[in-house]
């Protein structure tokens, strides 16, 4: 299941000092570490979602622990039968929760250049983007997809990302090495699943009022 939050500009100060006191001591390290005030709420929200998606699944979260594998990808230490992982860009923040190992990746949609092109996809994906008739945000829909697929393996970005190509089976989903990914598109941001296997995905935009419900009485 896939939880997502983009309604940024709607959260106030009170929202976010109380929902500091949800935050682990790790995560409220990590975000103490980072500069911008976006950055920080985004890095809040995603945490949330987590936090939301396993209450809502029943789970108990009262003894999670979060550690990192080699490449610093997330995972619970104290239970092997739940995989997630996180995401977030200026437009939102996501996160997947799943029995298989995923990986997620959402990212605003913004100009492309040929040098970016270039850089990150192979000449047959070039060609495809600029035949698109949104450039912008097939280029995005291709960057999302490599992140995610890259997230799901656990080895985090590469310097070459256009090695990373895909078997489209259509318009928003492809398969590559047993994993499939799945591609949602939003007026201001794509996102993109990938899991091991053919799973079906299913979507909950998280409203702040499911928030302020959920973590009433915290």
């Amino acid at each position: 299941m896939v939880y997502y939050f983009d309604e940024i500009e709607s959260l106030d100060e009170k929202f976010l000092n109380r929902s500091k006191l949800l935050l682990s001591q790790e995560r409220m390290m990590k975000v103490d570490r980072l500069g911008n005030n976006r950055d920080k709420i985004l890095s809040i929200l995603a945490y949330l979602l987590l936090l939301y998606g396993l209450k809502k699944e029943g789970r108990d979260t009262s003894l999670m622990e979060i550690r990192y594998n080699e490449y610093g990808k997330p995972f619970l230490w104290n239970t092997d039968s739940v995989c997630f992982n996180l995401s977030h860009c200026i437009e939102g923040a996501a996160c997947v929760i799943s029995t298989f190992e995923v990986g997620i990746d959402i990212q605003e949609i913004r100009p492309v250049n040929d040098s970016i092109l270039k850089k990150v996809c192979s000449q047959t994906e070039i060609k495809t983007i600029k035949a698109a008739i949104n450039m912008d945000a097939e280029f995005t829909r291709y960057w999302t997809m490599k992140e995610s697929f890259l997230k799901a393996i656990g080895t985090g970005i590469i310097n070459d990302l256009k090695i990373i190509t895909f078997d489209e089976i259509g318009k928003n989903q492809a398969y590559r090495l047993g994993y499939n990914i799945n591609t949602f598109s939003e007026k201001r941001f794509i996102l993109a699943v990938c899991t091991k296997g053919n799973i079906r995905i299913d979507l909950e935009k998280v409203s702040l009022d499911c928030f302020n419900k959920e973590f009433a009485n915290c």
